[in-house]
Parts: structure tokens; C-alpha cells; sequence
């Protein structure tokens, strides 16, 4: 169930309680963080990680400065190796002769990217593991026994809303990656097309919503009302968004056993209501309901072109380890993994050989804001070295 080199790492936010007070005000402690540990052969471990408040107001602090394009690297790598010291130190002990986590967030923690916390040899996690990400440690259980009845009717299918500036540059490439792809866009991206198909990879280039809260009471009280995806169009005020816009909760509803991946190329679709102990209830949690083994998502709005080179080479990389269209457990994470080094590591110069290698689609305002954002750099400066470039992309998955 868990792999030899691999180790499930499950965080919990729990109140801690004292059974000999008779006072109920007392009976209930300050919330604290915990995780525990599992590997393939050892017992579990549990390491108490202290009051939950700083390491929640670490996560914010941390959070802010990943997101902001503008930020300098040193006072985003300061943030990460802050929350890595509130959290990591005595697990990373546990974890010797370890290169993949399968990591199950709670709370606050469902909203950072582990690959981006940086240890005191100032090294992301995502430079020494490959890193999964679970709803809950239980997942593994479920993938284990879920079989699928569901014939398989495509290798894969792509859903584009072509209003996405860009977008079709990801589709038209992933297309041509991709035997078998069957490519939807304008008025063929439509919900019913998620019923019709039954694909082993689904990838949707769509907007994403999240909205923390609404005037709505009903809203508010449902997480999987207030997020989705809006597969045409900009907006979900359209006339025909009954066609069109995806609520999670409508995405729990479909029937996705047997699809081995979902790639949600949109905005926040990594993000949802966090709920301690139950982790996020989104997008990422809906489609997991709906029972899609593995999914990659984002939990903040990148730049076109660097989201565009990401996932190109994503995909790339899953055809090169040979797994598609039958994805083994650990391809998904590996191969984003593999992507997110390429990214962070790529020279200029590297990669204006590497759009020519790969043919891509450049029209003349992506060609303008390339030279725009890269004519002052030195052929081997590293335009996308920041983790607000790669770090946002996670693997839900074994």
C-alpha cells in the first residue's frame, strides 16, 4: 500500500483534552497540531507540533509572499524555512532513506505547497522528495479497493474555454502529446460533455472560482457551492450557465471511477472551505468523491506562459516515463515533480530553444510579453526560479 521509499505524513489540528478536570471550560486545551507518521514497514510515529496559532499564522505570512509576484525570493525563502522549522525538523528525522511523501494536510495546511518550504541548507522539499498530497491518510485504503465497472471510452479528454487568453497554445500541444485526445471547446464545453465521455485523463483549461463567503446563508453553509469551474465564457452570470458552470458539488455527482487523472488547469481549483479535520471541501475534495484517483491543481493564479510551459512539460514527462495512458501509482506526482525542477531551473536561453523545439503556438501579444518580461535578463538568468512560478501546483494522488 505505501511504497518502500514512501511515507504517509498526516497532520491533525486537534484540541487536546483532560480527562480529570470536572469543569467543562477546562476540559478542553488550546488547539495544537500533531502528525503522524507511517511507513512501509515501521510502526507509526506521532510528533506533536505545539499551538496550532503560530504555525496558522506561518502559513498565512508564508501564503502572502508565495502569491506575490514582486516579492523578493530571500523574504519567500525566509517564510518557507519559518514554517519548515514549526513543522519539519523532527519528521524529517523520520524520514531517512524516504523520497516520495504522501502528505494529508489538515486545516490551514491544505493552503501551502510542501515543495516550497525550505530547510536550514536552504533546499526546497521539492528539491529532495516527490510529494503527493491526500484528503486523508484513508485515501490510500479507497484506491486500493475501489475497482471500476465503467467502460473507458477515450484515452483522454480536453474541455478548453477558449476565452482563456493563452489556453490554446496548453490544449492544442497537450493534443498532439496525447494519443487518442479528443479536444472540446466553445459550445462543445458543456457539462453534459463530463456525462458522455469516459476518458483515462480528463483536463479541463477552464476558469476556476472560490469564494470565502457570499450573502447567501445556503451558500455559505455548502463550501461546494462556492467553488467551480466555468468551462465557457468568463463569467457564471451567463444566460446558459446552467450549461456551463461546474459547481463542486456537481462534480460529486459524476461518476469518475476508472479516470486515473484530472488536470484542473484553472486559478484557486486547489483551494475550497477548510474544515479541521475534514481538509478542504473544493474542487480537489469533490472530484476525489467522484472517484478520479489522481488530480493536479493550483492553489494561486500563475502567469500564462509559465503555467503553460509547466503543464506542457508535465505531460511530456508522463509520456517519456511510459505510463500513459495506464498511469502507475507515484507517475503523477513524479512527473510534476520532474516539471516543477525543469521550471525552476530553466536559463533563458534553454528555454527560448525549448518553445522552438516544441513548436508551440506563440501568437504575436504572448511573443510581445515574453521579450517584455525577458529581454533584460542574461542568457542564463532563471526567470522562473520563484516558487510563486511552480510552487503552486499540486499532485492529489499516491
Amino acid at each position: 500500500m505505501i511504497p518502500v521509499d514512501a511515507a504517509l505524513v498526516e497532520f491533525v489540528r486537534y484540541l487536546p483534552f483532560n480527562p480529570k478536570t470536572s469543569r467543562t471550560s477546562e476540559a478542553w486545551g488550546t488547539p495544537r497540531y500533531a502528525a503522524a507518521i507511517l511507513t512501509h514497514q515501521e510502526n507509526p510515529k506521532w510528533i506533536d507540533l505545539g499551538e496550532a496559532a503560530p504555525i496558522d499564522q506561518a502559513v498565512i505570512e508564508f501564503r502572502d509572499e508565495l502569491q506575490n509576484q514582486q516579492n523578493q525570493l530571500s523574504e519567500v525563502q525566509q517564510r518557507g524555512q519559518a514554517l519548515y522549522n514549526l513543522l519539519m525538523p523532527e519528521v524529517q528525522v523520520e524520514l531517512s532513506n524516504i523520497r516520495h511523501l504522501l502528505i494529508a494536510p489538515d486545516s490551514q495546511l491544505n493552503l501551502i505547497p510542501f515543495a516550497a518550504l525550505v530547510n536550514p541548507q536552504n533546499q526546497y522539499l521539492g528539491d529532495i522528495y516527490t510529494i503527493s498530497y491526500l484528503t486523508s491518510g484513508r485515501d490510500l485504503l479507497r484506491l486500493q479497493v475501489e475497482k471500476s465497472d465503467r467502460p473507458i471510452q477515450q484515452d483522454a479528454v480536453i474541455i478548453a474555454n477558449s476565452d482563456l487568453h493563452g489556453m490554446h497554445i496548453e490544449t492544442e500541444a497537450i493534443a498532439s502529446f496525447l494519443q487518442n485526445a479528443l479536444l472540446l471547446k466553445d459550445s462543445q464545453a458543456l457539462k453534459e460533455t463530463l456525462e458522455q465521455y469516459s476518458p483515462t485523463i480528463l483536463h479541463i483549461a477552464a476558469h476556476g472560482f472560490f469564494s470565502r463567503s457570499t450573502d447567501n446563508p445556503a451558500l455559505n453553509e455548502n463550501p461546494l457551492l462556492r467553488c467551480g469551474l466555468v468551462l465557457a465564457g468568463d463569467n457564471t452570470e451567463r444566460s446558459d450557465n446552467e450549461k456551463v458552470v461546474l459547481t463542486a458539488l456537481e462534480v460529486t455527482g459524476l461518476n469518475m471511477r476508472g479516470t486515473r487523472l484530472v488536470v484542473l488547469s484553472a486559478c484557486e481549483t486547489g483551494l475550497g472551505g477548510v474544515l479541521d479535520g475534514e481538509g478542504v471541501y473544493g474542487l480537489r475534495r469533490a472530484f476525489v468523491i467522484a472517484g478520479a484517483e489522481s488530480q493536479m491543481v493550483s492553489l494561486w493564479k500563475v502567469d500564462d506562459l509559465p503555467t503553460t510551459f509547466l503543464i506542457i512539460k508535465f505531460y511530456d514527462n508522463l509520456r517519456q516515463q511510459h505510463s500513459y495512458p495506464n498511469l502507475e501509482a507515484g507517475s503523477v506526482a513524479m512527473a510534476l515533480n520532474q516539471a516543477q525542477l525543469w521550471l525552476k531551473n530553466l536559463i533563458k536561453g534553454d528555454l527560448e530553444k525549448w518553445i522552438e523545439e516544441k513548436q508551440l503556438p506563440l501568437d504575436p501579444t504572448m511573443r510581445m510579453n515574453q521579450r517584455r518580461l525577458y529581454y533584460k535578463l542574461e542568457d542564463d538568468a532563471k526567470p522562473f526560479k520563484s516558487p510563486f512560478y511552480w510552487g503552486a501546483f499540486c499532485a492529489i494522488s499516491q
